[in-house]
């Protein structure tokens, strides 16, 4: 049977991220809350309830997404919106809490479907968001690790370049080699859509010194 049955949400939920350090699962979904349960640290232990914040989005919550370093949650909503969050430990009250650090209308009056963060190879102190849609667009958004300020727009697909339907998932491709390598800035980007496709996408990015930027190209 299972370790652990996790409590939390009122309804449906939707979407699961585990951190990169693999200290907290992240869920959301249909209630619009977003809850965190540490993880245990040893496998005859259960994961216990860190937090549950509610109504963190307007709408129903389509997917969530850890920055490559952990320190951010990102999520996009039916409403609209890409947040930013962070954990914030209250050591007086042993308690924690979820804080929105930043909030962007992606892709206006569309419901954002998918989300997934890798390291931007042009700028390693970022991290680059990729956000799919209903419409079947794609945007590339940068955020610097640990700054307040809202995520910086790189790139939206074209027409021709975008899906038919609803993105229902995206994933970078894991990096193969480090990102201090200057001479290695291209990532690929897979999105899988309810127009029956699967694409790959080749993304470019140009380094810290020329600027931050990022464009997308098919190559299947």
């Amino acid at each position: 049977g299972p370790r652990a049955v996790l409590r939390g949400h009122e309804s449906t939920v939707v979407c699961l991220a585990f951190s990169p350090d693999d200290s907290l699962l992240a869920s959301a979904g249909k209630d619009r809350s977003i809850c965190l349960y540490r993880c245990a640290e040893s496998s005859s232990s259960h994961c216990a309830t860190l937090l549950v914040h509610p109504k963190a989005h307007r709408r129903i919550i389509w997917d969530l997404a850890w920055s490559p370093d952990g320190s951010v949650l990102g999520s996009v909503s039916r409403d609209g919106s890409f947040k930013l969050w962070t954990v914030a430990s209250d050591e007086s009250s042993s308690s924690s809490q979820l804080f929105c650090q930043a909030s962007v209308e992606a892709h206006a009056g569309c419901s954002l479907t998918a989300l997934h963060a890798t390291l931007d190879l042009g700028q390693p102190s970022c991290s680059l968001w990729a956000i799919g849609c209903e419409s079947g667009e794609i945007s590339l958004w940068n955020h610097a690790q640990g700054s307040e300020k809202a995520p910086l727009h790189l790139h939206t697909t074209s027409s021709d370049n975008s899906h038919g339907s609803s993105i229902r998932c995206l994933r970078w491709r894991p990096l193969r080699n480090s990102a201090s390598d200057t001479n290695t800035l291209s990532l690929q980007l897979a999105s899988a859509s309810d127009d029956h496709c699967i694409r790959v996408y080749a993304v470019s990015m140009r380094n810290a010194q020329q600027g931050s930027s990022g464009g997308i190209a098919g190559t299947a």
